[in-house]
């Protein structure tokens, strides 16, 4: 499969916390446009001039690839049909957050008629999954919730643990 470059793409932000902040002056080192969508906009957060905040029906509308960063939602997940009839013909969607921010079936279906071009995945209800349909697709690459593991990562785990313990035994 052909790959596609970053370089004047839009990255739609689903989430603009510690995690999408990062993503987004990535994102705008590669030359691409940043969109982002959050329920509490950092206004102080202004990582250049290709970045900004914008409703979700704007980053589904004008994303070339969507990446979720948020909270799973209380209701319908945030990627479902009525939002993929919203994104670009030929959208990517990264979920690195919650399995249950995407509805599998709608983004499977979303692949097969080519909707949607490519999803990667590092987050599922139950790993392994029960259903392999989502991630067997030729479209799809997909980890096992792996995509932050690292020696780093987990020393950051551990201080974070240490630190609440610490508080806790305070109280």
């Amino acid at each position: 499969f052909k790959g596609i470059e970053l370089e004047g793409k839009t990255l739609g932000l689903v989430g603009c916390g510690r995690i999408g902040k990062i993503v987004a002056r990535f994102a705008l080192a590669f030359d691409m446009k940043v969109l982002a969508h959050d329920p509490y906009p950092d206004k102080s957060f202004a990582p250049g001039a290709g970045f900004r905040y914008g409703s979700l029906d704007e980053v589904l509308a004008a994303a070339d690839i969507i990446s979720l960063h948020c909270p799973p939602s209380k209701d319908d997940p945030v990627v479902n049909a009525a939002a993929i009839a919203k994104m670009k013909k030929g959208a990517h969607i990264i979920n690195t957050a919650r399995a249950s921010l995407i509805d599998e079936a709608a983004v499977l279906a979303a692949l097969d008629d080519g909707r949607i071009a490519g999803v990667t995945l590092d987050a599922f209800e139950k790993e392994p999954p029960d259903d392999w349909q989502l991630v067997k697709h030729p479209r799809v690459v997909a980890t096992p919730h792996i995509g932050g593991f690292t020696d780093e990562s987990v020393d950051r785990a551990v201080d974070v643990a240490v630190d609440n313990l610490i508080e806790a035994l305070k109280a």
